[in-house]
């Protein structure tokens, strides 16, 4: 419950800006609205012939894109108050068995066979655990794609951890023969 508590601050950390980019496009659109009925509010004032009837119209549409705009500006302003990273001290190989319990129903339905090697002993990393769990999701989302992209053979990732000189890593290798991995400073 704990990794998918983590699992889904990851994802809202890692699709932050995926949605920033949207409210942005959306945000656009809002100020074009606006310009555009600003425009036309203008046209129905200083015409020959004023047209309170339009001007109204106009008022009104731009005064809700006016709004609109406001709550996405307050939206960004909200997610960007969130702290994106955040450093703690954990155990990688705890971490990466979190990922390969969430995982384990894609691989098994995969007919694919997990093998690990993870070091004994590791001294703890200090990094946003989320974060790192997400590389470790993409690399065995990799692996188990390449294999199903493999026309036959074994069908097996093997995910190996280690350290070294403060340094840590982890291999995702697969049966298609890539060979995926992170290194992380300690």
């Amino acid at each position: 419950r704990a990794a998918q508590l983590r699992l889904g601050q990851l994802t809202r950390n890692v699709n932050f800006g995926a949605l920033a980019g949207a409210l942005t496009e959306d945000l656009g659109l809002r100020i074009g609205t606006i310009t555009a009925q600003n425009a036309a509010l203008a046209r129905a004032l200083l015409g020959e012939k004023p047209d309170a009837e339009a001007a109204t119209a106009a008022l009104a549409q731009s005064m809700e894109a006016t709004r609109q705009a406001e709550f996405l500006l307050a939206r960004v302003r909200s997610l960007a108050r969130k702290p994106l990273r955040q450093d703690e001290l954990f155990d990688l190989n705890e971490a990466i068995e979190e990922v390969i319990a969430l995982s384990i129903d894609e691989i098994a339905g995969r007919g694919i066979r997990l093998r690990r090697e993870l070091a004994d002993g590791l001294p703890k990393l200090r990094a946003d655990r989320s974060q790192i769990q997400y590389v470790l999701l993409q690399l065995l989302s990799n692996a188990w794609q390449a294999i199903d992209a493999a026309p036959h053979g074994r069908r097996e990732v093997f995910l190996k951890s280690g350290s070294r000189d403060g340094h840590f890593g982890v291999v995702v290798r697969d049966s298609a023969l890539r060979l995926l991995g992170a290194s992380l400073h300690k």
